[in-house]
């Protein structure tokens, strides 16, 4: 893949389809990359890359479980972070893991380390979304806009945003959309905002 500042990775799960694309595979991590933020290729032929691992039952057979939900974050010293809920095979939360998160991190969304699961305060001093993009930083230092695309999987306010350090907020112009459709349309409408 040639090598782009832009590139924006997303993750995801799939829904279940009987016969087709059973829970086991569709409630994993699926991953996909845009070099536009308008088109986006997904890894693996749009498979799972990372999977939970099952409970072995008192009778010796795999109860499957599962991942929904998963976000991204950007960790420090280049590191990134995919969490998600814990399932049951069917979609359902995982009662054994009730208020916790999966964790996994990658430096290079190639090779994955599995932490298992943390408590959300843990993951409380990042920021977690549905896509790793342009640091806000970097935003405000060269008056990017940026574009919150809800449900933006983190409570988005002035005391939340200057609790997890982002005190630059006010020096930052930034947009919020309903959903992932209306952020198409904005863009579709806008295309002067995007370069």
């Amino acid at each position: 893949m040639e090598k782009n500042k832009n590139i924006t990775f997303t993750v995801y799960h799939r829904n279940a389809v009987p016969e087709e694309y059973p829970g086991g595979l569709a409630y994993s991590v699926h991953l996909a990359y845009s070099l536009d933020g308008l088109k986006y290729q997904s890894l693996n032929k749009n498979y799972g890359i990372l999977f939970e691992q099952g409970d072995v039952r008192g009778d010796n057979t795999i109860f499957p479980k599962g991942v929904r939900d998963p976000k991204l974050f950007r960790m420090d010293e280049g590191m990134y972070g995919i969490c998600g809920y814990r399932t049951r095979e069917d979609g359902s939360l995982d009662d054994s893991s009730q208020g916790k998160l999966l964790l996994w991190l990658t430096k290079d969304f190639i090779e994955f380390e599995r932490v298992g699961l943390v408590e959300p305060v843990f993951l409380s001093q990042w920021v977690l979304t549905d896509f790793v993009q342009v640091e806000k930083e970097l935003c405000a230092c060269v008056d990017l806009p940026i574009d919150i695309i809800e449900p933006c999987g983190f409570i988005f306010n002035d005391k939340a945003m200057r609790r997890a350090g982002m005190d630059y907020l006010d020096m930052v112009d930034y947009r919020r959309h309903d959903s992932w459709q209306d952020f198409l349309e904005y863009r579709t409408k806008h295309p002067e905002e995007y370069g």
